[in-house]
């Protein structure tokens, strides 16, 4: 995470806009950094050039040292490779009734419970 400049290259206003960048990705970062930096170096400039210090892609070392300055760990991965976004978003939306649901249900007995599962997700 890093400041965003504007055009003159100042902060921008309010001081606390970022740039959110995400990536999922095997094997090491440096590895990765070296793929990105290679391969799509000059689209990543063009986002990443509004980033305070950014270095620039050209130098690999430099690219590497400001993702690792910068970077948060999320601690978890969602892995959907041959998923489409249509999947994706029923996902989401059986994954956001499941939890309407279980904080709904809190607190009904057995049939109760049995009773509004088989109503809100009949088939």
């Amino acid at each position: 995470i890093a400041a965003l400049l504007g055009g003159s290259g100042e902060p921008t206003k309010p001081a606390q806009a970022y740039l959110l960048f995400t990536a999922d990705f095997d094997g090491s970062l440096e590895g990765w950094a070296a793929a990105v930096a290679g391969g799509i170096g000059p689209d990543v400039d063009r986002v990443f050039d509004h980033c305070h210090g950014y270095p620039g892609s050209s130098d690999p070392r430099g690219f590497l040292g400001f993702i690792n300055e910068h970077r948060v760990d999320a601690g978890f991965s969602i892995i959907s490779y041959r998923a489409t976004v249509a999947a994706i978003r029923e996902s989401l939306a059986l994954r956001h009734s499941l939890r309407e649901f279980a904080v709904a249900s809190q607190g009904l007995g057995p049939s109760e419970l049995h009773g509004a599962w088989k109503e809100r997700f009949r088939q």
